[in-house]
């Protein structure tokens, strides 16, 4: 418990008064020039460390959930057109398609397409015939094999037969030397042998022959099983070609990507579509939920309160205020405004009050953790600066200062510079409440 006196002026006389305080900010003070001026009451308030929370206020606009734009993807002309703007429509849900828009039709394409199909099944067909081919390769492969083992065979046969042949001749040859035979029967053996011989030959080469039929059996099996693969890659090709042109017809039927709004009509029945250069036929929005969209200075973009709680507000009326929470942020502050986009999913069920391109307000809040702080009363404003003012030896003294957030009673001091000496603002300071009304060089009397 401190004891303070206060020095109070009244005229011409002078009182002492005793008053007991503890606690911040302390008591109050009278301050008064030297020559008697009126006094005004005082008091002293610390910077401390707090948490700061302000909510600002925002233009923006409502946007759709989601929203796509349909654009003819096939060269077509429109039979039937079956919805207009305004007209809510069902996307795909499960195997359920989205609902149908428009119909278009292509001639030529259908055409196309069954030009595709016949194409496929010829190559089907032609990929049946290399099968055949493949299985007459292998069959004369198998043949080929047969005939050199029938060579094989042949030329041990004769082989034995010119072995015997051999024998028999010099068996002829010796009678004949001791007159057992005759000169013209050892010739008739001499002509056997020979014909053995010649049958060998002709053995080893119906062996040579049939390993070269060998070799073009098996360069015909390898060239058969080529054309299989090269007729399947046809084939596969040409199914691809055909599923394609398939698939451009599915695009004569537009239908909704999702449940949502006609918002735009670019088309009509009997008009040519060109890919690329024909208007959008429709624009579809997403509408419950929508989106609230904002944007937030820069200077304020640090100090946004994460998934914080916002308000939507809808000055042109019908709607009534609108609570959410911040469901994201475009992160990177925008080139141009140097803004940061926010946005809050607002539901929207039936009958969709909140309309796509409605002007709004939205409350943003904002926070600034464990900054230092004063009353606001302890700052004003003076020749475009932030001023505040301290206690120095008995003397009012002026400090700028630089401020950032603030809320309904306080305000961020971030810097604090006294006659040009920067003040050290982690010691404790204080600081005079209220500021106005204060003068460099008034004297303070505790």
């Amino acid at each position: 418990m401190k004891r303070h006196l206060h020095m109070i002026i009244t005229g011409s006389s002078v009182a002492m008064v005793s008053v007991t305080g503890c606690g911040n900010p302390l008591p109050p003070v009278m301050a008064a020039t030297a020559s008697g001026q009126p006094t005004v009451a005082v008091s002293r308030v610390p910077l401390v460390v707090a948490t700061l929370r302000r909510t600002v206020e925002e233009p923006g606009r409502i946007v759709p959930r989601e929203e796509a734009v349909l654009q003819a993807r096939i060269a077509a002309q429109v039979t039937d057109v079956l919805v207009d703007i305004g007209s809510f429509v069902r996307g795909p849900s499960g195997n359920t398609q989205g609902e149908l828009l428009v119909r278009l039709d292509a001639p030529e394409l259908v055409a196309e397409h069954t030009q595709r199909l016949t194409e496929a099944k010829l190559a089907e067909a032609e990929l049946e015939q290399s099968k055949h081919a493949l299985k007459a390769a292998r069959a004369g492969q198998t043949a080929v094999v047969a005939l050199i083992r029938e060579a094989d065979a042949a030329i041990k046969r004769t082989m034995a037969n010119q072995e015997r042949w051999r024998s028999e001749n010099r068996r002829v040859a010796g009678l004949v030397r001791d007159r057992v035979l005759d000169q013209q029967t050892s010739e008739e053996i001499g002509n056997q042998a020979r014909a053995a011989e010649a049958h060998h030959e002709e053995a080893l080469a119906r062996l040579e022959t049939a390993g070269r039929a060998r070799d073009k059996a098996d360069a015909d099996v390898v060239h058969a099983e080529g054309a299989v693969l090269t007729a399947a890659a046809k084939l596969d090709v040409a199914r691809a070609i055909a599923a394609r042109t398939a698939t451009y017809l599915e695009f004569r039927s537009v239908r909704a990507p999702f449940d949502g709004v006609i918002t735009k009509r670019s088309c009509s029945p009997g008009e040519i579509l060109e890919v690329g250069s024909s208007p959008p036929l429709f624009t579809v929005a997403r509408i419950d939920p929508t989106r609230a969209v904002a944007y937030l200075p820069e200077t304020l973009a640090a100090r946004l309160e994460n998934n914080g709680d916002i308000v939507v507000r809808f000055p042109s009326g019908g709607v009534p205020d609108m609570k959410a929470r911040i469901s994201r942020t475009g992160w990177a502050l925008d080139n141009t405004s140097r803004t940061l986009r926010v946005e809050a999913d607002i539901v929207n069920p039936a009958p969709h009050p909140v309309r796509v391109g409605a002007y709004i307000k939205m409350a943003i809040p904002l926070v600034w953790t464990d900054v230092r702080v004063l009353p606001k009363s302890a700052v004003i404003r003076q020749q475009d600066q932030s001023v505040a003012f301290v206690a120095r030896a008995g003397k009012v003294r002026r400090v700028i200062v630089e401020t950032g957030g603030a809320d309904e009673k306080n305000i961020e001091i971030r810097s604090a510079s006294l006659a040009g000496e920067v003040l050290d603002l982690s010691k404790p300071q204080e600081f005079l409440s209220p500021a106005s009304g204060r003068t460099e060089g008034d004297t303070i009397t505790d």
